[in-house]
């Protein structure tokens, strides 16, 4: 048993938190303790209290990491400034954080939940960004029926309901890519094999239609094929 009144640096926290979500690939919130992974707050608590937890040598690896301190202090900053009003979470953790050191037992669990809570909001600018570039740089390429080749980064996977052909169901799946001039492109896939999100790749495709969608001009294209890009 962990006595509630240890106290513990917030930094330490806050690396220790950064380490166990890359280990782990995501946030376990302590809400759903009927899942069999254990809460990411409970794991933090015990590496940093000496109890083993799963991996424990990757966690080790993961807080050595350079990253794990630079996401501790981006969320530790991000926790203490512009912090609005009405948001009683960040308000919390403002508080939380103006102090050097958080026990065991109070609070702990709220202070290991604002590196993902950090992570997602990141995440939702980014893509905001990325919406608002495509708004404004993407146009049209090529014309009805060419056959182009390029070098196109991957955003996104978005399943696409399955198609019955006779008694064969076709998956299919909504690719959306980009240009280094920011013109986006859609491949509407039934391959299974696809680049990953982040992944540059060469892809050679033939211009099915010109569409717009939420103010993007987007290039759709079909018969694809593609190659991971190579560097130069």
């Amino acid at each position: 048993m962990i006595p509630t009144s240890t106290r513990v640096p917030v930094l330490s926290v806050l690396k220790t938190a950064a380490a166990v979500l890359s280990v782990r690939g995501r946030y376990q919130p302590t809400s759903r303790q009927w899942e069999s992974q254990q809460p990411t707050a409970s794991e933090v608590r015990h590496f940093m209290c000496g109890i083993n937890v799963p991996d424990h040598h990757l966690v080790l690896q993961a807080i050595k990491a350079p990253e794990a301190l630079a996401t501790a202090q981006a969320v530790h900053a991000w926790c203490r400034t512009d912090v609005p009003d009405t948001d009683q979470y960040r308000t919390a953790l403002a508080s939380i954080t103006r102090s050097e050191y958080v026990q065991v037992g109070r609070h702990f669990n709220l202070l290991v939940s604002a590196v993902d809570a950090y992570q997602r909001e990141q995440h939702r600018r980014a893509v905001a960004a990325d919406f608002e570039r495509a708004r404004q740089h993407s146009r049209h390429q090529g014309h009805i029926g060419e056959r182009l080749t390029l070098t196109l980064t991957c955003k996104s996977h978005t399943p696409l309901n399955d198609r019955q052909y006779g008694y064969h169901l076709q998956s299919r799946t909504c690719v959306r890519l980009t240009d280094a001039d920011h013109n986006t492109y859609i491949w509407m896939a039934s391959a299974r094999h696809l680049p990953d999100p982040g992944q540059t790749v060469e892809l050679t495709g033939t211009v099915l239609q010109h569409s717009q969608r939420h103010g993007i001009q987007r290039t759709q294209l079909t018969r694809c094929r593609w190659t991971p890009a190579t560097t130069s």
